[in-house]
Protein backbone atom coordinates (compact mmCIF):
# COMPACT_ATOMS: atom_id res chain seq x y z
CA UNK A 1 0.00 0.00 0.00
CA UNK A 2 1.12 3.52 -0.49
CA UNK A 3 1.72 5.66 2.51
CA UNK A 4 -1.13 8.11 2.03
CA UNK A 5 -1.31 11.59 3.48
CA UNK A 6 -4.50 13.56 3.18
CA UNK A 7 -5.29 17.19 3.71
CA UNK A 8 -8.18 18.79 5.46
CA UNK A 9 -11.39 19.66 3.73
CA UNK A 10 -11.64 23.30 2.72
CA UNK A 11 -14.68 25.51 2.49
CA UNK A 12 -14.48 28.61 0.36
CA UNK A 13 -17.23 30.73 -1.09
CA UNK A 14 -17.80 30.06 -4.80
CA UNK A 15 -16.57 33.40 -6.11
CA UNK A 16 -14.60 34.40 -9.18
CA UNK A 17 -11.25 32.61 -9.01
CA UNK A 18 -7.84 32.65 -10.69
CA UNK A 19 -6.13 34.37 -7.80
CA UNK A 20 -4.52 31.01 -7.15
CA UNK A 21 -2.78 31.10 -10.51
CA UNK A 22 0.31 33.08 -11.25
CA UNK A 23 -0.62 33.16 -14.94
CA UNK A 24 -4.24 33.07 -16.17
CA UNK A 25 -5.03 30.47 -18.81
CA UNK A 26 -5.89 32.17 -22.08
CA UNK A 27 -8.91 30.81 -23.90
CA UNK A 28 -6.97 30.62 -27.17
CA UNK A 29 -4.24 28.50 -25.64
CA UNK A 30 -4.45 24.82 -24.63
CA UNK A 31 -4.32 24.13 -20.91
CA UNK A 32 -1.35 21.79 -20.48
CA UNK A 33 -2.55 20.88 -16.98
CA UNK A 34 -5.56 19.19 -18.58
CA UNK A 35 -3.21 16.65 -20.12
CA UNK A 36 -1.82 15.54 -16.77
CA UNK A 37 -4.92 15.80 -14.57
CA UNK A 38 -7.67 13.17 -14.48
CA UNK A 39 -11.25 14.08 -13.62
CA UNK A 40 -14.00 11.74 -12.42
CA UNK A 41 -17.23 11.68 -10.44
CA UNK A 42 -16.83 11.15 -6.69
CA UNK A 43 -19.15 9.36 -4.28
CA UNK A 44 -18.76 8.84 -0.51
CA UNK A 45 -18.35 5.35 0.92
CA UNK A 46 -21.71 3.84 1.87
CA UNK A 47 -22.50 3.63 5.55
CA UNK A 48 -22.37 -0.19 5.75
CA UNK A 49 -19.09 -0.55 3.87
CA UNK A 50 -16.08 -2.35 5.35
CA UNK A 51 -14.07 0.71 4.29
CA UNK A 52 -15.65 2.83 7.05
CA UNK A 53 -13.08 3.53 9.84
CA UNK A 54 -13.78 2.22 13.33
CA UNK A 55 -12.09 2.55 16.72
CA UNK A 56 -9.99 -0.27 18.19
CA UNK A 57 -8.56 -0.22 21.70
CA UNK A 58 -4.79 0.27 21.67
CA UNK A 59 -4.75 1.26 18.01
CA UNK A 60 -7.09 4.21 17.59
CA UNK A 61 -8.85 4.66 14.25
CA UNK A 62 -8.57 1.62 12.01
CA UNK A 63 -9.89 0.05 8.82
CA UNK A 64 -10.02 -3.74 8.90
CA UNK A 65 -8.67 -6.18 11.49
CA UNK A 66 -5.29 -4.58 12.18
CA UNK A 67 -2.63 -6.48 14.11
CA UNK A 68 0.65 -5.12 15.50
CA UNK A 69 3.39 -6.66 17.62
CA UNK A 70 4.08 -5.03 20.99
CA UNK A 71 7.17 -3.33 19.54
CA UNK A 72 5.18 -1.99 16.59
CA UNK A 73 2.39 -0.77 18.91
CA UNK A 74 4.93 1.19 20.92
CA UNK A 75 6.48 2.69 17.79
CA UNK A 76 3.07 3.58 16.36
CA UNK A 77 2.12 5.35 19.58
CA UNK A 78 5.31 7.44 19.43
CA UNK A 79 4.75 8.19 15.74
CA UNK A 80 1.31 9.62 16.48
CA UNK A 81 2.76 11.71 19.32
CA UNK A 82 5.48 13.07 17.04
CA UNK A 83 2.92 14.24 14.49
CA UNK A 84 0.36 15.49 16.96
CA UNK A 85 -1.42 17.70 14.44
CA UNK A 86 -2.28 14.72 12.23
CA UNK A 87 -4.98 12.04 12.47
CA UNK A 88 -3.67 8.56 11.67
CA UNK A 89 -5.80 5.73 10.31
CA UNK A 90 -4.22 2.28 10.55
CA UNK A 91 -5.22 -0.12 7.76
CA UNK A 92 -5.01 -3.92 7.83
CA UNK A 93 -2.88 -5.51 5.13
CA UNK A 94 -5.88 -7.29 3.59
CA UNK A 95 -7.72 -3.97 3.19
CA UNK A 96 -4.87 -1.77 1.99
CA UNK A 97 -5.56 -2.08 -1.75
CA UNK A 98 -9.26 -1.26 -1.29
CA UNK A 99 -8.47 1.71 0.94
CA UNK A 100 -5.89 3.02 -1.49
CA UNK A 101 -8.37 2.79 -4.35
CA UNK A 102 -10.79 4.89 -2.28
CA UNK A 103 -8.17 7.22 -0.83
CA UNK A 104 -10.06 10.48 -1.37
CA UNK A 105 -13.01 9.21 0.69
CA UNK A 106 -11.04 9.78 3.89
CA UNK A 107 -10.71 13.57 3.81
CA UNK A 108 -11.09 15.15 7.23
CA UNK A 109 -12.94 18.39 7.94
CA UNK A 110 -10.34 19.84 10.29
CA UNK A 111 -6.95 18.06 10.23
CA UNK A 112 -4.64 16.23 7.83
CA UNK A 113 -4.95 12.44 7.77
CA UNK A 114 -2.29 9.78 7.29
CA UNK A 115 -3.46 6.37 6.07
CA UNK A 116 -0.84 3.74 6.78
CA UNK A 117 -1.00 -0.04 6.85
CA UNK A 118 0.02 -2.28 9.75
CA UNK A 119 2.62 -4.08 7.61
CA UNK A 120 4.46 -0.80 7.03
CA UNK A 121 4.33 0.09 10.74
CA UNK A 122 5.91 -3.28 11.59
CA UNK A 123 8.74 -2.60 9.15
CA UNK A 124 9.25 0.96 10.45
CA UNK A 125 9.39 -0.34 14.03
CA UNK A 126 12.16 -2.78 13.12
CA UNK A 127 14.14 -0.76 10.59
CA UNK A 128 15.32 2.70 11.80
CA UNK A 129 16.50 3.73 8.31
CA UNK A 130 13.15 2.82 6.79
CA UNK A 131 11.34 4.65 9.59
CA UNK A 132 13.47 7.76 9.10
CA UNK A 133 12.72 7.77 5.40
CA UNK A 134 8.95 7.64 5.81
CA UNK A 135 8.80 9.98 8.75
CA UNK A 136 10.66 12.47 6.55
CA UNK A 137 8.14 11.93 3.76
CA UNK A 138 5.25 12.57 6.15
CA UNK A 139 6.86 15.75 7.43
CA UNK A 140 7.63 17.18 3.99
CA UNK A 141 4.22 16.18 2.67
CA UNK A 142 2.45 18.13 5.39
CA UNK A 143 4.28 21.25 4.20
CA UNK A 144 3.05 20.65 0.65
CA UNK A 145 -0.50 20.21 1.90
CA UNK A 146 -0.38 23.51 3.74
CA UNK A 147 0.69 25.27 0.54
CA UNK A 148 -2.06 23.45 -1.35
CA UNK A 149 -4.63 24.49 1.25
CA UNK A 150 -3.82 28.16 0.70
CA UNK A 151 -3.95 27.87 -3.09
CA UNK A 152 -7.20 25.93 -3.10
CA UNK A 153 -8.84 28.43 -0.75
CA UNK A 154 -7.80 31.23 -3.12
CA UNK A 155 -9.15 29.37 -6.15
CA UNK A 156 -12.76 30.04 -5.20
CA UNK A 157 -13.67 26.36 -5.67
CA UNK A 158 -16.04 24.70 -3.22
CA UNK A 159 -13.59 22.11 -1.83
CA UNK A 160 -14.80 19.04 0.07
CA UNK A 161 -11.35 17.61 0.73
CA UNK A 162 -7.89 17.34 -0.74
CA UNK A 163 -4.68 15.47 -0.10
CA UNK A 164 -1.86 13.36 -1.43
CA UNK A 165 -0.59 9.80 -1.61
CA UNK A 166 3.03 8.74 -1.20
CA UNK A 167 4.13 5.48 -2.82
CA UNK A 168 6.72 2.98 -1.67
CA UNK A 169 9.32 4.75 -3.81
CA UNK A 170 8.43 8.16 -2.37
CA UNK A 171 6.52 9.27 -5.49
CA UNK A 172 3.63 11.57 -4.68
CA UNK A 173 0.23 12.08 -6.30
CA UNK A 174 -2.43 14.62 -5.39
CA UNK A 175 -6.20 14.86 -5.40
CA UNK A 176 -8.91 17.43 -4.74
CA UNK A 177 -12.64 16.72 -4.36
CA UNK A 178 -14.97 19.59 -5.29
CA UNK A 179 -18.69 20.03 -5.13
CA UNK A 180 -19.80 20.10 -8.74
CA UNK A 181 -20.38 23.60 -9.99
CA UNK A 182 -23.90 22.65 -11.04
CA UNK A 183 -24.66 21.79 -7.44
CA UNK A 184 -22.78 24.60 -5.74
CA UNK A 185 -22.06 27.93 -7.39
CA UNK A 186 -24.36 27.44 -10.36
CA UNK A 187 -27.43 26.92 -8.21
CA UNK A 188 -27.00 30.39 -6.80
CA UNK A 189 -25.80 32.03 -9.97
CA UNK A 190 -28.45 30.49 -12.20
CA UNK A 191 -31.06 31.87 -9.82
CA UNK A 192 -29.48 35.30 -10.21
CA UNK A 193 -29.39 34.90 -13.98
CA UNK A 194 -33.03 33.83 -14.00
CA UNK A 195 -33.95 36.92 -12.03
CA UNK A 196 -32.00 39.14 -14.41
CA UNK A 197 -33.67 37.61 -17.47
CA UNK A 198 -37.08 37.87 -15.86
CA UNK A 199 -36.65 41.59 -15.28
CA UNK A 200 -36.31 42.08 -19.05
CA UNK A 201 -39.15 39.76 -19.99
CA UNK A 202 -42.89 40.26 -20.02
CA UNK A 203 -45.01 39.13 -17.08
CA UNK A 204 -45.62 35.67 -18.48
CA UNK A 205 -41.93 34.99 -19.11
CA UNK A 206 -41.05 36.49 -15.76
CA UNK A 207 -43.35 34.02 -14.03
CA UNK A 208 -41.71 31.15 -15.92
CA UNK A 209 -38.22 32.28 -14.93
CA UNK A 210 -39.22 32.58 -11.28
CA UNK A 211 -40.63 29.05 -11.42
CA UNK A 212 -37.35 27.81 -12.87
CA UNK A 213 -35.42 29.58 -10.13
CA UNK A 214 -37.46 27.82 -7.45
CA UNK A 215 -36.50 24.47 -8.93
CA UNK A 216 -32.85 25.36 -8.34
CA UNK A 217 -33.21 25.27 -4.56
CA UNK A 218 -30.26 23.81 -2.65
CA UNK A 219 -30.08 20.03 -2.43
CA UNK A 220 -29.52 18.32 0.91
CA UNK A 221 -25.89 17.23 1.52
CA UNK A 222 -26.56 13.58 0.77
CA UNK A 223 -27.79 14.52 -2.72
CA UNK A 224 -24.85 16.72 -3.66
CA UNK A 225 -22.64 15.65 -6.53
CA UNK A 226 -18.87 15.86 -6.42
CA UNK A 227 -16.03 15.72 -8.90
CA UNK A 228 -12.50 14.54 -8.17
CA UNK A 229 -9.30 15.79 -9.79
CA UNK A 230 -6.07 13.75 -9.57
CA UNK A 231 -2.53 14.44 -10.75
CA UNK A 232 1.10 13.56 -10.09
CA UNK A 233 1.80 17.30 -10.28
CA UNK A 234 0.53 19.58 -7.51
CA UNK A 235 0.97 22.63 -9.75
CA UNK A 236 -1.09 21.08 -12.55
CA UNK A 237 -3.79 20.03 -10.10
CA UNK A 238 -4.09 23.56 -8.69
CA UNK A 239 -4.16 25.02 -12.22
CA UNK A 240 -6.95 22.66 -13.24
CA UNK A 241 -9.02 23.32 -10.11
CA UNK A 242 -8.57 27.08 -10.52
CA UNK A 243 -9.64 26.89 -14.17
CA UNK A 244 -12.70 24.82 -13.21
CA UNK A 245 -13.64 27.34 -10.52
CA UNK A 246 -13.15 30.29 -12.85
CA UNK A 247 -15.15 28.79 -15.71
CA UNK A 248 -18.06 28.29 -13.31
CA UNK A 249 -17.68 31.60 -11.51
CA UNK A 250 -20.30 34.33 -11.48
CA UNK A 251 -18.27 36.51 -13.84
CA UNK A 252 -17.88 33.70 -16.38
CA UNK A 253 -21.56 32.75 -16.21
CA UNK A 254 -22.68 36.34 -16.62
CA UNK A 255 -20.24 36.83 -19.50
CA UNK A 256 -21.71 33.79 -21.26
CA UNK A 257 -25.11 35.45 -21.03
CA UNK A 258 -23.79 38.77 -22.32
CA UNK A 259 -24.58 40.41 -19.00
CA UNK A 260 -22.37 43.30 -17.97
CA UNK A 261 -20.69 43.52 -21.38
CA UNK A 262 -22.53 46.63 -22.56
CA UNK A 263 -23.87 49.85 -21.14
CA UNK A 264 -27.45 50.95 -21.65
CA UNK A 265 -27.33 54.74 -22.02
CA UNK A 266 -31.11 54.98 -22.29
CA UNK A 267 -31.46 54.73 -18.53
Amino acid sequence: MTNSIYGTAGVSSPVSAYSAQSKPVRKDQPNKAAETVSKSDWKPVSGNSSLIPTEKAGYGTVVGDVQLSDKAKEYYSKLKEKFGGVDFILVSRDMKEQVEANASRYGNASRPIVLIDDEKIEKMANDPAYAKKYEGIIESSLGKLEAARNSLAASGASIKNFGMSVGEDGKTSFFAVLEKASDAANRIREKNLAKHRAEKADEKKKAEKEANAKRLEKKPDEEKDYVEFRSDSLEDLLDKVSKYAYENSENALFASEGIGNSIDFKG
